[in-house]
C-alpha cells in the first residue's frame, strides 16, 4: 500500500459531508474522521476533529506527493 501525504487545515462549522467508506480510516494521527468532504484523482478530503475543533484533512496519493517533491523542469527560452 502506498503511503499518502497529508495536509490539514481548520474547518470549523463544516456540516455537509458524506459518510466514511468501509475502506476509509477512522483515525489519522490525533484526528477522528467524521466523513468525506470530497474525492478525486489526487486523493480524498476528510472532515475530522481533534480537541480544538473540526479540521479538513487532504490525503494525497503517493504518486502526486512524489511529483511535488521533484523540481519542475523548465524550458529555457532561446
Amino acid at each position: 500500500m502506498e503511503r499518502p501525504s497529508r495536509l490539514v487545515g481548520r474547518a470549523n462549522g463544516v456540516q455537509d459531508h458524506t459518510p466514511l467508506q468501509p475502506e476509509d480510516p477512522r483515525r489519522l494521527g490525533p484526528y477522528e474522521l467524521l466523513g468525506r468532504l470530497g474525492a478525486g484523482g489526487m486523493g480524498v478530503v476528510y472532515l475530522g476533529r481533534d480537541h480544538l475543533g473540526q479540521v479538513a484533512i487532504k490525503i494525497i496519493k503517493q504518486t502526486y506527493a512524489e511529483m511535488a517533491k521533484k523540481p519542475a523542469k523548465r524550458k529555457k527560452a532561446k
